[in-house]
């Protein structure tokens, strides 16, 4: 599951192709283990993903993902990438659903349901609110 996480963090790469790249490669290790030469080779991807993939193959080893991951659930966050059976199935329909998610708490099944999508930046004000 590091692989998938992996690639769900590449931000030059759209969701639907991160989907896309599983479907022809199989797994999100597959995708880690591209030969670069391949990775060219891809039509789908723009050159900016292309870049996007070849440095972030180049950013962090198995161990230091492994490493991310292992804290992350330590923090209590669950990883739930789209092909999981854990996966919210109202959102695997919508046009453009997300790689995967990250959650703390519960997720499908919970009567009262609340997503915070884009925190990493956000203002005191958002952060404010959030946590009301």
């Amino acid at each position: 599951m590091i692989y998938e996480y992996w690639l769900a963090g590449i931000k030059e790469i759209t969701d639907l192709k991160k989907q896309k790249l599983r479907e022809v490669y199989g797994s999100g290790k597959a995708i880690y283990y591209i030969e670069e030469t391949e990775i060219t080779g891809i039509e789908f991807l723009t050159e900016e993903e292309k870049e996007g993939l070849k440095k972030a193959r180049k950013e962090k080893t198995k161990e230091q993902l492994k490493e991310e991951f292992y804290k992350m659930q330590e923090h209590g966050i669950e990883f739930i990438p789209f092909f999981s059976k854990e996966y919210p199935p109202g959102l695997a329909e919508i046009p453009d659903p997300p790689f995967a998610l990250f959650v703390k708490g519960t997720c499908p099944g919970a009567k009262k349901k609340a997503a915070i999508v884009g925190a990493r930046g956000c203002s005191g004000y958002g952060e404010h609110y959030t946590r009301e």
